[in-house]
C-alpha cells in the first residue's frame, strides 16, 4: 500500500469533507483508507497502485464536484508545494468574481426595492419589478450556481448542508417573486431578499476560503529555510552546485562561512559555530566539529565545513518538522458550526412543513391558492439569511476589533476553541524573554580589553559586548593577530598582551574563585565565557536572555482569567526555574526538542500554546489554540491559530479575552436566528389564523411579512455583533 497526501478544493463544511471520504472510500477499488482534513484541505489515502491510480481518484472526486490536486512528476517537496497554492489561488479567484458579480447586481437592486416600497412615485412604472428580476437573475444563476450544485450533491450523498439551505431559501424568494410577477404582473415581490442571501454568504465564504488558503503556508515559511542547492566537491578538485533532491546518503558536501547547512550530515572536517535556534529556539550558537551531527536549515557562522550526508529528503529534521506542522493542522477535527449541525435536520423538516402547510389548506381548508402562499411564507420565514450573518457578522466586527490591537485569528475555528481555553503553556526563550543573549555579569575593568577583542566577531557574545560598551562610552583600543578559533572562541593581541576569550572547555580548570563565580552563573541559567591574558586566567563574562517586563503581570491577569500557566522550553532545567521563578510560573517542561514539545503540547486538553520559534511551528500547529508573537519566525507565526503583531504578552491576556467575547456574541446571533426562525415558520403555515382576536399579522403572516421579519433578524444579529466594538473599552 502507498500514502500520499493531497490537496482536496471545493469543500465547505464538514459535510463536504464527508462526501469526498465517501466517494474515495466506498467507489474506488484499492482505496485502503482516506482522511479527510477540512481545515487545511488535505486528504491522506492509502492505496494498492496495482488496482487503482491517483488519475482515477482525481475523475471520481471530481463527479462529486471536488478538485483533487495531483503531484507534478519528477518534482520535489517545494515545487509541488507551490502548484497546490497555485491551485488554491486560482479557485480563490474564481470565487472572487463570482462574488463581485452578486455585489454589482445586489446593490442598486437592494436600493430600487426600498425606493419602491417607501412609494417613491419615479419608480411607479408598470416595468419596475422586471427590472428587479433581470437584476436579480445573474446573482442567483451565476453567483448563487454552487449553491445549487453542492447543494443538490448533498442531497445525492445524503450530507444535507449550508449550501443546500442557502439554494433553497434563495429560490423560494426568486420563484415565489417570478411566479407572482408572471401570474398576476403585479403584487410585491422579494427578489433583493434572494440576491442579498447569496451575496452576504458568498463573502462569508470567500473570507473562509481565504483564511483555509493561507492557514498552510506556515509549510511554505518552513521549505524556504533550506536551500535550493548544495554544494559539492568535483573530480577535478574544484565545487558545483547540484539540486538539493539529487543529494543522496553518504555523498561529501561543503558548508561555507555565513552559509546555510543544505542537508543533514556529520562534520568530517572543519570546526565552527552553528545557529541551531531552528531546532532548539536557543539563539545562542553551538561549536561543532569532526563527529558531530549538524542539520539542514541551520546557519554556520565561521568556519568551512566538509559534511557527509546521512539523511536527505523526506528524513531531514525539516522535512520532520513540516511533516509534523502538516499532520498536526490535519488532525485538528474541523469544529462544525451550529448550523451546518442542524441543517441535516433542519432542512428536510422544512421541506416536509412547507409541503404539509400546503396540502393542509388545500385538501383540508380546499383552499390551494392560500396553501401556496402559505408555503411560500413557511419556506420565506425559514430563509437562512440571519442564519448565515450569525457568524460571519460577530466575526468580522470582532476580528476587527483584534486587528486594531494587533491579534489576528486565522479563522472561525480558532475562535471557538479560543472561547474553550483552560490553560496557557508558554515558550522560553523570545517569548517569556528577549530571545537575544545580553551581557549581564562582566569584571568592569575587564569590559573596554573584551569589547575590543570582539570587535572583530559576529558571535552574540561580540554583538552584546559591543552594546554594553557604547552604553558604557567606552573606547576601544585596536587589536593585532586577531583569529577566530571556530568552536572555541576569539584570541589576539591587545595592547601587547596576548588575551583569549572563550568556551571555559576551551582553558585548563578554573581557580576556586573563578569555579565558584561559574557555580553561581549556571544556577541562575547564564552562559559563560572565560578571558585569559598572557595564560593567566582573568575574569569571567555571564550571557542571559532577559525576561520581558510585562511578563509577570500578564501571566498573573491569566490567573484571574482561571487560566493555568506552564513553560515550555528546550533549554535545560536550571534555567527554565531561574526564569520561572521571575515571572511567576511553577510548572515547568524543560528540555523539550521540537517532537517533544509537539508531544506534551498533544497532551494537554484545550491548551494554547504560546511561542515564537521555528522549532515552536509543530507545537503550534498541534496546540487547541497556538499563538505566535509577532517578533517571531514567520514559520512559526504561520502555524499559529493567532498571530499577535507585537511581542508583548499582554496581547496574549487580549487575544483570549477578544476569542471569549467574539464566540460570546456568535452563540447569542445563532439564538435569534433560530428564534426567528422558529417562532416564525409556525406563524406562516397559519397556526394561529383560528384565533380571531389576535392581531391580523399574526393569524396571516404573508409572505411579505416573513420577509420583513427576516430583516429584523438580520439587523438583530448585525446590532448584536456591533457590541464587539466595545469589547475592549469596558474590559
Amino acid at each position: 500500500m502507498l500514502q500520499v497526501d493531497l490537496t482536496v478544493l471545493g469543500m465547505t463544511c464538514s459535510r463536504c469533507a464527508a462526501a469526498v471520504e465517501r466517494v474515495l472510500n466506498r467507489k474506488i477499488p484499492g482505496v485502503g483508507s482516506a482522511r479527510v482534513s477540512l481545515a487545511s484541505e488535505r486528504v491522506q489515502i492509502e492505496y494498492d497502485p496495482e488496482l487503482t491510480s491517483l488519475e482515477d481518484m482525481s475523475l471520481v472526486v471530481a463527479k462529486a464536484g471536488y478538485t483533487l490536486v495531483l503531484p507534478l512528476p519528477d518534482s520535489d517537496m517545494a515545487t509541488q508545494w507551490q502548484a497546490e497554492q497555485q491551485a488554491r489561488e486560482e479557485d480563490y479567484q474564481r470565487q472572487k468574481n463570482f462574488f463581485y458579480l452578486g455585489l454589482t447586481c445586489s446593490i442598486p437592486l437592494f436600493i430600487l426595492s426600498m425606493a419602491h416600497d417607501l412609494g417613491i412615485s419615479l419608480l411607479q412604472f408598470p416595468g419596475f419589478p422586471w427590472l428587479l428580476a433581470a437584476l436579480a437573475s445573474p446573482v442567483q444563476f451565476i453567483t448563487g450556481m454552487a449553491y445549487y450544485k453542492n447543494g443538490w450533491r448533498s442531497l445525492l450523498n445524503r450530507q444535507p448542508n449550508m449550501d443546500l439551505l442557502v439554494a433553497l431559501g434563495s429560490s423560494v424568494a426568486y420563484f415565489y417573486s417570478l411566479w407572482v410577477l408572471c401570474a398576476s404582473g403585479g403584487g410585491h415581490v422579494y427578489f433583493e431578499t434572494s440576491a442579498l442571501i447569496i451575496t452576504f454568504i458568498k463573502a462569508g465564504k470567500l473570507l473562509e476560503s481565504r483564511a483555509r488558503g493561507q492557514s498552510s503556508s506556515a509549510i511554505s515559511r518552513l521549505l524556504s529555510l533550506s536551500p535550493a542547492t548544495a554544494t559539492v566537491p568535483d573530480e577535478n578538485g574544484g565545487e558545483r552546485e547540484i539540486p538539493l533532491h539529487k543529494i543522496k546518503p553518504g555523498q561529501i558536501f561543503i558548508v561555507k562561512p555565513g552559509a546555510t547547512v543544505a542537508l543533514d550530515g556529520k562534520i568530517i572536517e572543519g570546526r565552527s559555530s552553528l545557529n541551531e535556534s531552528m531546532l532548539t529556539g536557543e539563539s545562542i550558537p553551538l561549536p561543532k566539529g569532526p563527529g558531530d551531527t549538524v542539520y539542514g536549515a541551520t546557519l554556520n557562522y565561521e568556519g568551512l565545513l566538509r559534511v557527509r550526508a546521512l539523511r536527505v529528503g523526506k528524513d531531514t529534521a525539516l522535512a520532520r518538522i513540516i511533516a509534523r506542522v502538516r499532520q498536526a493542522q490535519d488532525s485538528k477535527a474541523p469544529v462544525e458550526r451550529l448550523a451546518d449541525r442542524v441543517s441535516g435536520y433542519f432542512v428536510p423538516s422544512v421541506m416536509i412543513l412547507a409541503l404539509f402547510t400546503l396540502l393542509a389548506w388545500w385538501l383540508g381548508m380546499d383552499n390551494p391558492q392560500e396553501g401556496w402562499l402559505r408555503m411560500a411564507a413557511v419556506l420565506v420565514a425559514a430563509c437562512p439569511c440571519a442564519l448565515g450573518l450569525a457568524t460571519p457578522a460577530a466575526v468580522m466586527v470582532g476580528m476587527g476589533q483584534g486587528a486594531n490591537q494587533g491579534i489576528f485569528f486565522r479563522n472561525s475555528q480558532v475562535l471557538e476553541q479560543t472561547g474553550q481555553i483552560r490553560q496557557v503553556i508558554l515558550d522560553k526563550t523570545g517569548t517569556l524573554t528577549f530571545g537575544n543573549p545580553s551581557l549581564t555579569d562582566y569584571p568592569p575593568h575587564l569590559l573596554a580589553l573584551a569589547a575590543s577583542l570582539e570587535a572583530g566577531s559576529e558571535h552574540p557574545l561580540a554583538l552584546a559586548l559591543g552594546q554594553k560598551a557604547r552604553e558604557c562610552n567606552l573606547k576601544l583600543s585596536p587589536v593585532r593577530d586577531f583569529k577566530a578559533v571556530p568552536g572555541r572562541g576569539i584570541e589576539g593581541i591587545y595592547q601587547g598582551a596576548k588575551i583569549r576569550i572563550g568556551s571555559p572547555d576551551w582553558f585548563g580548570p578554573l581557580s576556586l574563585s573563578l569555579e565558584s563565580q561559574a557555580q553561581t552563573l549556571y544556577c541562575q541559567g547564564k552562559s559563560i565565557a572565560v578571558i585569559e591574558k598572557d595564560g593567566q586566567l582573568i575574569g569571567l563574562l555571564g550571557l542571559a536572555d532577559e525576561v520581558r517586563p510585562e511578563a509577570e503581570g500578564a501571566i498573573a491577569a491569566l490567573r484571574r482569567m482561571g487560566l493555568d500557566v506552564a513553560m515550555l522550553t528546550g533549554d535545560n532545567e536550571r534555567a527554565a526555574s531561574f526564569i520561572a521563578r521571575q515571572v511567576g510560573i511553577e510548572k515547568i517542561y524543560a528540555g523539550a526538542l521540537p517532537e517533544d514539545k509537539e508531544r506534551i503540547i498533544a497532551s494537554l486538553p484545550k491548551g494554547a500554546f504560546v511561542g515564537d520559534g521555528i522549532n515552536d511551528a509543530p507545537a503550534l500547529a498541534r496546540a487547541f489554540v497556538g499563538i505566535a508573537l509577532g517578533s517571531g519566525a514567520d514559520a512559526a507565526k504561520e502555524a499559529g491559530g493567532i498571530t499577535l503583531t507585537s511581542s508583548n504578552l499582554e496581547g496574549v491576556v487580549k487575544a483570549i479575552h477578544l476569542g471569549r467575547a467574539i464566540m460570546k456574541t456568535i452563540k447569542q446571533n445563532l439564538f435569534w436566528a433560530f428564534f426567528y426562525n422558529l417562532a416564525l415558520i409556525p406563524l406562516a403555515a397559519g397556526v394561529l389564523y383560528g384565533f380571531h382576536d389576535l392581531p391580523e399579522p399574526l393569524r396571516h403572516l404573508h409572505p411579505a411579512g416573513a420577509a420583513l421579519a427576516m430583516v429584523l433578524s438580520s439587523l438583530t444579529v448585525l446590532g448584536n455583533s456591533l457590541r464587539l466594538k466595545l469589547v475592549f473599552k469596558i474590559s
